[in-house]
């Protein structure tokens, strides 16, 4: 037994912190929130790797401790001589205030004792006696049900009592339908909510099942329409229980009665029914069961749809939701009407021009445009360009009602104004840009958003007009590499001889990375680039700041890299002997300081929070250093300072996308589907490549930069490779995840 504020609470292992911990869970939505609680264990011993935590029959927690000082696999070598194979713990913790009470092995009592056994208020007891009536099958159905009907069951107990109950009969296979619609009836909707998924697998063999769940749907409590959602179209054993129910199992001659309920579930209109709760609140629950549901029923409703046998009630939100699940064709204009009338929020509106901007024409697109410029849109004028970018097509809109825009005394729709002349060629406005580029003193946005717009659409008086930017050598670095970023996906030849000039005269870093970084990301900037270096000379720090660039890119290219470091005259750190890292080392772990290393860390020059977090700070594109220095010894966290390619973490390899147009993308893999890749770079950005942008994909290198620390001093690195070694080790660097 555990204390009484422990009661619904979870216990889980934090193995790299070498503590066990536990949460107190509370209902928020459709779902529940957790928050930490003080450890249950915590230990500052090296090897204590708790991976495992039960709670036994006795009513104490047990604790499998792998014990090993090492945790990872491919980071450290096999043969480590500090890879523990022989030991191993279990820690049984109990409460000192638990009540005494005798053992007795369920195994041995009888089908009415086990049946008293579900009253009990120890969770762990009623576990294990519906487990051995699971194991004593279907025959243990009747007696329980002679038992329901002669126990004297308290108002409190009476509906938990019957939900144990209804779940014996379950895996006794015994279909119960007066106890189940009991259920359904609750007060509680924790009780009617495992009511629901108990329904989800009786579906096909209660008649009214369906008219049950259209009233479900649209229950008060969010859990249970979250669960009555998901049970239309699903259940973990649905395609046997549908076999089992319409008979075809085992080839019967004679059709079941059943059939006919199964039947019911083939219904296309059956979407219409799945998506009624979008008229009440929802969450991000509720609306990933919307989405799995409509999903799933999309081979049923689609070609309904399509044929004219369905229209979802003419509901363009459930229109949008349905096809928004299955990413195709949706019908513009049923979308389109009432898109700026009174019901219809900034979010609902985001959805559904996604699925217009996705399916319409040069005519509806334009249209469109119109509509969110007499609206003042910038969110849907801004996804419009997108949409055009990625289709290559370009709205049929009134260029007048352009001109109006690029006037606009709101600086947001203004800019767009500018860049949407630019991307879709609108030649009578041309002289709009040609005026913001002649400006000495344009705002920078302005500039930046003429400067997309041109690149995008590629007219090739206009780019010339860029080039002669560039080089302009009155105008200011900052002004001219953001030039030469814009302007190196349409014309890298050019920016490459033009930032090799730029990078040359640099007196200091600012402005190398602007300058490189998007002609890097062409296929061909890097050997452009090698080739315009040569014979030349950088500053030391100009030319590190363009390796960190090339670096963080994902992609390796020699003779980039050594046409870099001859420029900047620059040593590799990782050329290091084995007796100069060990020095390092003896000083990590004697006189350097955490302190010292955690204010290298958080130096801006070196970027470090930029990819990695620390508890709730930091980037998301490394690993959570949090606990790191629980895991990982001071030899391996040296070595991946100093060569962050020898040893690269599981899933952070990157992963480097050339596209059809030339450009390379890089960065951590997030998600990859048919449809598209999607990446998160260097600069924290999440990248969707669409698959017919692809040309060819391939594994790169860690994105953390080789020679960062190479700026660092001996002692500045013992004194970072201390602090990384202390991270949820040491009680001063142990910190929560919780952002």
């Amino acid at each position: 037994m555990l204390p009484p504020d422990w009661q619904g609470n979870a216990i889980t292992n934090d193995f790299r912190g070498h503590r066990v911990v536990r949460f107190v869970l509370t209902e928020e939505a459709s779902g529940y929130v957790s928050r930490e609680q003080q450890e249950v264990i915590w230990s500052d011993h090296v090897a204590f790797r708790p991976i495992d935590v039960k709670i036994g029959p006795d009513g104490a927690i047990y604790v499998a401790d792998w014990y090993n000082p090492i945790i990872q696999h491919g980071e450290v070598d096999f043969r480590d001589e500090r890879r523990d194979r022989t030991h191993g713990r279990i820690w049984r913790v109990v409460w000192k205030g638990a009540p005494k009470r005798p053992f007795r092995p369920m195994s041995t009592r009888s089908n009415p004792e086990l049946f008293e056994a579900l009253r009990s208020d120890d969770g762990v007891e009623r576990q294990n006696a519906k487990q051995i009536l699971r194991q004593r099958g279907p025959q243990i159905a009747d007696e329980l049900t002679a038992w329901l009907q002669q126990v004297q069951l308290t108002d409190e107990e009476r509906e938990r009592v019957q939900l144990e109950a209804l779940w014996c009969y379950q895996t006794a296979r015994s279909v119960q339908p007066t106890l189940l619609k009991q259920l359904l009836q609750s007060q509680d909707g924790r009780i009617r909510s495992a009511a629901v998924r108990v329904l989800s697998h009786w579906k096909f063999l209660i008649p009214e099942s369906l008219e049950l769940l259209r009233g479900l749907v649209q229950d008060g409590h969010p859990r249970v329409r979250l669960e009555a959602i998901r049970a239309i179209s699903f259940s973990p054993l649905q395609d046997s229980e549908r076999q089992l129910a319409d008979g075809s199992a085992f080839s019967e001659e004679t059709v079941p009665e059943s059939a006919r309920t199964v039947a019911l579930y083939e219904d296309p209109r059956l979407i219409e029914t799945a998506l009624l709760p979008l008229r009440q609140p929802m969450d991000v629950n509720l609306d990933y069961a919307l989405w799995l549901t409509a999903k799933e029923l999309a081979p049923s409703w689609r070609p309904a749809f399509e044929a004219g046998q369905m229209n979802f009630g003419s509901d363009a939100e459930q229109v949008a939701f349905a096809f928004s699940a299955i990413n195709a064709g949706a019908p513009v204009e049923l979308l389109m009407k009432d898109l700026y009338g009174d019901t219809v929020t900034a979010e609902k509106r985001a959805r559904l021009v996604q699925l217009i901007g996705g399916s319409a024409d040069a005519a509806q697109l334009g249209r469109l445009t119109a509509a969110a410029i007499g609206a003042g849109d910038a969110t849907t004028i801004s996804t419009v360009l997108a949409l055009s970018a990625s289709r290559k097509l370009n709205p049929a809109i009134d260029a007048e009602i352009l001109r109006k825009l690029t006037g606009s005394d709101d600086a947001v729709l203004r800019r767009l104004g500018l860049r949407a002349i630019g991307q879709w060629n609108v030649a009578s406005l041309k002289g709009v840009l040609e005026q913001v580029l002649t400006m000495t003193d344009a705002d920078t946005a302005d500039l930046s958003s003429v400067m997309a717009g041109i690149v995008q659409g590629r007219d090739a008086a206009l780019l010339d007009r860029l080039q002669q930017l560039a080089a302009d050598e009155k105008r200011s670095v900052e002004s001219r590499a953001a030039v030469l970023e814009r302007l190196a996906v349409a014309r890298p030849d050019v920016v490459a001889k033009l930032a090799a000039e730029l990078l040359s005269a640099l007196p200091g870093p600012a402005g190398a990375a602007t300058a490189t970084r998007a002609l890097l990301n062409e296929k061909a900037g890097p050997k452009l680039l090698s080739n315009a270096l040569a014979d030349r000379t950088l500053r030391n720090d100009v030319a590190l700041e363009v390796l960190r660039v090339l670096r963080e890119s994902g992609r390796t290219d020699a003779e980039l890299d050594a046409a870099l470091k001859k420029a900047g005259n620059i040593a590799a750190r990782k050329t290091l002997t084995e007796e100069q890292k060990a020095a390092i080392l003896k000083n990590a772990t004697t006189v350097a300081r955490a302190v010292d290393g955690e204010r290298i860390f958080r130096t801006e020059s070196l970027g470090c929070l930029k990819c990695h977090a620390v508890g709730a700070a930091g980037g998301l594109v490394g690993p959570d250093m949090i606990s790191l220095g629980a895991s990982a010894q001071p030899d391996y966290l040296l070595e991946s300072l100093l060569n962050p390619n020898a040893k690269v973490k599981e899933n952070y390899h990157t992963t480097v996308v050339a596209t059809v147009e030339g450009q390379v993308i890089a960065g951590v893999q997030i998600q990859r589907s048919d449809k598209a890749i999607t990446l998160r770079t260097a600069e924290n950005r999440v990248v969707v490549v669409p698959a017919d942008q692809i040309e060819e994909v391939g594994q790169g290198v860690s994105l953390m930069p080789e020679g960062l620390v190479d700026a660092l001093t001996d002692d500045e690195i013992a004194a970072l490779v201390r602090f990384l070694s202390e991270l949820g080790r040491t009680p001063e660097y142990t910190l929560s995840r919780r952002r």
